[in-house]
């Protein structure tokens, strides 16, 4: 890695919507270098590098001797080689969620990071919505139970992501919250989907999760809906609590009052 008091040098692979999110990140960061894109599509990478003012790579191999770290951005189905080539060669990733499309890769990609003891990051990026991270404040400050939790991520039809289904494009943000909030795995899921013609990939899916706890959790993640909804609602030992992901606040009701916290 480089030197703390040296700029970081940052390279992004795939230059899609996500990959230029990055890299308008990346280029409005103190003591980061936005060292390059690549992307197999060389209109799309050069269109980027113009807008934020850095090179174009031209192979995976350019970008190996002028980084520190990537941000993978490229289609899910390429996370895998593209993370593996550079962990491998003792470069830390910060990939785009869903990590990998198999649980095996997932593993191999975590392997490889432990192998060259490099950092490995996914983009869970609810995780650090403040509303998030306020209510899991509230629920463990007085170690609260939950009894269940509803989830709704709903958004029109995308081109974004096409080469996996909702839940890992969509739900797997909320899958990962309700898991950090109730602390525990689930032990039975229920699920039905439904896709857009004439694609048979699921566009449309509403699980049912319950867990050892007793909580159960109702998420459903659309790719079909005209408005976008990004809401999780919690039923608590103290109150019913909305939370607004976009809005980045949260409404607590108890019996006789409300109290709203956020920006």
């Amino acid at each position: 890695m480089a030197d703390s008091e040296k700029d970081l040098r940052v390279a992004v692979v795939g230059a899609g919507n996500m990959g230029h999110n990055h890299a308008r990140g990346y280029f409005g960061l103190k003591n980061v270098e936005l060292a390059g894109v690549y992307d197999t599509d060389q209109d799309a990478a050069t269109a980027v590098a113009r807008q934020y003012e850095c090179r174009v790579f031209t192979s995976l191999e350019e970008i190996v001797d002028e980084v520190d770290a990537v941000s993978i951005c490229s289609p899910s189905i390429a996370h895998v080689e593209h993370g593996q080539y550079f962990l491998e060669r003792g470069i830390s990733c910060l990939i785009e969620k869903p990590l990998a499309i198999t649980e095996e890769g997932c593993r191999s990609l975590i392997t490889a990071a432990e192998n060259s003891d490099v950092t490995l990051m996914v983009g869970h990026i609810e995780r650090f919505n403040p509303a998030v991270q306020a209510l899991d404040r509230i629920l463990k400050s007085g170690n609260h139970s939950i009894y269940a939790i509803n989830a709704s991520r709903m958004s029109r039809t995308s081109n974004r992501i096409s080469d996996v289904n909702v839940v890992l494009d969509l739900m797997i943000h909320d899958l990962d919250i309700v898991m950090s909030l109730v602390g525990e795995k689930p032990a039975t899921v229920v699920a039905n989907s439904t896709c857009e013609q004439p694609t048979d990939i699921a566009d449309y899916v509403n699980a049912l999760l319950t867990f050892e706890s007793g909580c159960i959790a109702n998420l459903a993640a659309s790719r079909i809906t005209h408005n976008k909804i990004r809401k999780l609602n919690v039923s608590a030992d103290f109150g019913f609590i909305e939370l607004d992901y976009i809005n980045q606040d949260i409404h607590i009701y108890r019996q006789d009052s409300e109290v709203r916290i956020g920006p």
